[in-house]
């Protein structure tokens, strides 16, 4: 996981062409170039339908608001899942474990009455 300080840089490098963005999808007709280059690897808008408006302005916001390459040459490359890490955050910040509520006692079983309302 990245700390707090890294996401508030790459937020910061980013707000140019997020902005760069915004004005390119309010303002279509005088464009003559993409915002973003997506990485020669980044195949999930090859398809030429992605062109098309409004589909081309859609694949536009996916791509980073940072330059493809400085993006990742700035974040580290991590192996494995995040997922552990995810757990552990949760751990840290969760409140001790509480037991349920009490079911109510006017309430039908799952998935209740209403499904068999006509």
């Amino acid at each position: 996981m990245m700390s707090p300080d890294k996401q508030q840089e790459l937020a910061s490098d980013a707000m140019p062409g997020w902005q760069r963005w915004r004005q390119y999808v309010t303002e279509p007709a005088r464009q003559s170039s993409d915002p973003v280059r997506p990485l020669a690897q980044d195949k999930r808008f090859s398809d030429p339908a992605w062109s098309a408006w409004p589909w081309h302005q859609r694949w536009q916001g996916f791509l980073p608001y940072v330059d493809p390459d400085n993006w990742q040459a700035r974040v580290p490359q991590a192996d494995g899942s995040w997922w552990p890490a995810w757990e552990g955050r949760l751990t840290r910040h969760a409140g001790s474990n509480v037991a349920p509520p009490a079911p109510l006692a006017n309430a039908a079983p799952a998935p209740g009455n209403y499904v068999l309302q006509v």
